[in-house]
């Protein structure tokens, strides 16, 4: 496995230098995350919220986007932490953080409250929410509150506003800035041709707070039933979907379109985009036969693949890359261009790349490690971040500041 500090020449057996910011060379200690109580209070508001906030407006056509809608935001204080938000002037040595203009900030959330780095400036925020960051859409953060289960967003201007709206149910991106599928497992979605699975899918213009689309969602209990019964791995990796057209059946990977639901592989959709699919036929033991497809035809592209069976995929940096996460909890970053692959250890590290794919950050025990991934070499560490609040590793995002 690739070893950041090592890579840049650290000694990694010497004590990190105690810092309130960022010191080029010196890794930061983490600080101490929050009470549990605070943690419990924010679960019970979360729910409070579910049954109180006023429901984004459901109308049905691509022409409701046209207007905005008005919600009633319940009380900040109902998902605040009892700090408040608070911007820290981060220490820094040579800023920008990575050594150039980047436009970029750098969220984490999980273990500790919602957090954020201006990579440009190095000018660290708090936010009074704990929840990871998911992804971003627009100029929209997609949130996901681990302990109760459900997604939410805000602005990606102002990320300590409460959130608009909160569901329960996992995501998968829109095919636009400001679109976020939402899947709603409890609701079924009748289609006009043939009997489906449970669940439907709701596409959200998440800036104005209105669905412009429900469609089946296509849920099996036989294929459901193994992901429910799999340990969580936390973060993106669990709230995280292909995309919604995709639905895995007992007996293949099925795609929907005007005329209904066709069969387009053998196995498991693990990841999709622009055409394309990973699919694989996993059997009860280790080995799993994957291969790309076009998902017009089916027919096989060659493309690079994950040496080993993935237990979910998912395609980061606009598509430049694929990342796997096994069942041993160890992971690959795999660029599909040129074959480069970069090892991970999913329950410690958790990587996340640029949307650009040119940079890398990820958990090095309580610092998160900064790293430029051009060329064709190993990743070069440019900067480290100590500064976060959390007791360990929890979900990072690179994410647009312009």
């Amino acid at each position: 496995m690739w070893d950041p500090l090592g890579a840049s020449g650290q000694d990694d057996a010497a004590d990190p230098v105690e810092t309130t910011g960022l010191v080029e060379g010196h890794p930061g200690r983490g600080r101490a995350t929050l009470a549990t109580v605070a943690g419990a209070a924010v679960v019970v508001g979360l729910l409070w919220l579910l049954g109180r906030a006023a429901p984004p407006d459901t109308g049905d056509g691509a022409d409701d986007l046209a207007a905005p809608t008005t919600t009633t935001v319940p009380p900040p204080s109902v998902t605040r932490l009892p700090a408040p938000t608070t911007s820290v002037p981060v220490v820094v040595a040579d800023a920008p953080v990575l050594g150039e203009v980047s436009d970029l900030l750098l969220f984490y959330g999980g273990d500790g409250p919602l957090q954020s780095v201006d990579l440009d400036s190095g000018v660290l925020t708090r936010y009074g929410l704990v929840a990871h960051p998911v992804l971003a859409t627009g100029r929209v953060l997609v949130l996901h509150q681990e302990q109760a289960g459900i997604v939410g967003w805000v602005p990606l201007d102002d990320p300590g506003q409460q959130a608009l709206t909160w569901k329960r149910g996992q995501v998968a991106p829109g095919s636009g800035p400001g679109l976020l599928w939402v899947l709603d497992p409890s609701t079924d979605e009748p289609h006009r041709d043939e009997e489906v699975g449970s669940g439907r899918w709701e596409l959200f213009d998440v800036v104005r707070n209105r669905i412009s689309l429900r469609i089946p969602a296509d849920l099996h209990p036989e294929v459901e039933g193994v992901r429910q019964r799999e340990d969580p791995l936390g973060g993106v990796a669990d709230v995280v979907r292909p995309a919604p057209f995709f639905s895995n059946r007992p007996d293949g990977v099925y795609l929907s379109g005007e005329d209904g639901f066709r069969k387009v592989a053998d196995g498991r959709l693990f990841a999709h985009d622009r055409g394309t699919a990973l699919v694989g036929r996993c059997s009860a033991e280790e080995s799993c036969q994957l291969r790309w497809i076009e998902t017009a035809d089916g027919t096989t592209i060659d493309r690079p693949l994950p040496r080993a069976r993935p237990r979910v995929a998912n395609l980061v940096a606009d598509g430049a890359w694929l990342h796997s996460i096994r069942d041993d909890g160890t992971s690959e970053l795999l660029e599909l261009a040129t074959g480069r692959r970069i090892e991970h250890n999913w329950a410690s590290d958790r990587p996340t790349i640029s949307p650009d794919g040119r940079w890398l950050a990820e958990w090095f025990g309580t610092t998160v490690v900064l790293s430029d991934l051009a060329g064709d070499g190993p990743p070069r560490t440019v900067g480290w971040i100590g500064d976060f609040e959390a007791e360990g590793p929890g979900s990072l995002l690179f994410v647009d500041a312009g």
